[in-house]
């Protein structure tokens, strides 16, 4: 019995188990519209693809039937880097809601329903209208500009930065009817 079992072969049962237990997923959306499987977990002190930051992805993408639309494992294809948050997204709404949740060395399986993948168009004529995809994700590297050291990625934050000021001025000008506001 289990209970008369010494601690190492109770230690192996429940290593035993946890890799024959297939994992749970995690309904992102709240809706079962994109679930997120862990295929490989990150260590325990892996970056984060919080907001704001450029994450570098390895990716494959099928449709249900099996037809894989990407793959960056096999062949030339290079990773995706995208933009974890942006307005608008660099992705399809099923990696919002999945990056991040993931640390750099995670890979997961995201079954996107078509509202968390290509909406109701798809993207003709590779992804018929209305399909679910399943998104297999490995997060490479996350990248912080604000953070970053480079000269180059420096000056793209100061050029960001001014862009978005200069959209302000003049978002604020149509709302004043074009009049000169203090300040400016």
């Amino acid at each position: 019995s289990l209970a008369s079992a010494s601690p190492p072969a109770v230690r192996r049962l429940v290593a035993w188990l946890a890799m024959t237990t297939p994992p749970t997923p995690l309904d992102l959306s709240g809706d079962g519209g994109c679930l997120m499987t862990t295929l490989r977990e990150p260590l325990p002190t892996a970056a984060r693809a919080s907001a704001g930051v450029y994450a570098t992805v390895r990716f494959r993408a099928a449709l249900a039937d099996g037809t894989v639309l990407h793959d960056s494992w096999e062949g030339e294809a290079p990773p995706l880097q995208v933009r974890v948050g942006a307005e608008p997204s660099d992705a399809a709404l099923g990696w919002d809601l999945a990056l991040p949740r993931m640390r750099v060395g995670q890979q997961v399986r995201l079954e996107c329903g078509p509202s968390y993948a290509y909406g109701d168009a798809g993207a003709p004529p590779l992804i018929p209208p209305s399909s679910p995809v399943t998104f297999e994700l490995e997060l490479l590297s996350v990248r912080d500009l604000m953070s970053s050291h480079n000269p180059d990625e420096v000056d793209f934050v100061e050029r960001y930065r001014e862009l978005v000021a200069t959209k302000e001025r003049a978002k604020a000008g149509r709302a004043t009817g074009g009049r000169a506001t203090e300040g400016r």
